[in-house]
């Protein structure tokens, strides 16, 4: 086989097999809910962050979300990204519960209104 076609095909295995991870019903997404309940069951509201990736304004609305809902951020880059999105999701439906289905929202405005 050709260097060119194996890796090819190498990829193509690497891509379908990663898809195949993501699903809603593997075992990183159920450990992400599962690890969520927990934490809110204990109190805690938490974004999780498996990239470490900071944009512009991201640090500012970070700071926001603890101090007006106390949401922490937790950077771990040894979780899947289908254990942080079933994670994440978890801790939305419950901020949204807890704070309106606007809360991010009217954080977002808030904060465009103090750097005006």
């Amino acid at each position: 086989m050709k260097a060119g076609a194996l890796i090819f095909l190498t990829l193509c295995g690497t891509l379908l097999f990663g898809c195949a991870t993501q699903r809603t019903g593997g075992k990183d997404y159920r450990a992400g809910a599962a690890k969520a309940q927990q934490d809110i069951g204990n109190g805690n509201l938490v974004r999780l962050d498996p990239y470490g990736i900071i944009r512009t304004g991201t640090l500012d609305m970070r700071n926001l979300l603890k101090e007006k809902y106390g949401i922490s951020y937790k950077l771990d880059r040894r979780v899947s990204s289908a254990f942080a999105r079933a994670y994440n999701e978890a801790m939305s439906a419950e901020a949204r519960r807890k704070f309106g289905d606007d809360y991010y929202e009217d954080a977002l405005l808030e904060l465009e209104l103090d750097t005006i």
